[in-house]
């Protein structure tokens, strides 16, 4: 057994292994969103913000590895 934050992010999405786990370990304030501070790589920011809303979600973040062949 293990424990998972429940927050916003693992309340309104769930994905599979590592991206999730590093999703959760990114989102420094637990809203569910990475904001360009908490975003490891700024030139990748803006390729996965999809809707240009200056935050990452993990819907969006599951979507760009994804397209991208990575989990």
């Amino acid at each position: 057994m293990y424990w998972v934050r429940q927050d916003a992010a693992t309340q309104t999405a769930r994905a599979p292994g590592a991206l999730l786990q590093r999703f959760l370990d990114l989102d420094r304030n637990g809203n569910g969103k990475l904001t360009p501070d908490e975003f490891p790589d700024p030139s990748l920011f803006k390729q996965t913000d999809a809707n240009g809303d200056g935050v990452v979600t993990l819907e969006e973040a599951r979507a760009f590895f994804s397209r991208n062949g990575r989990e």
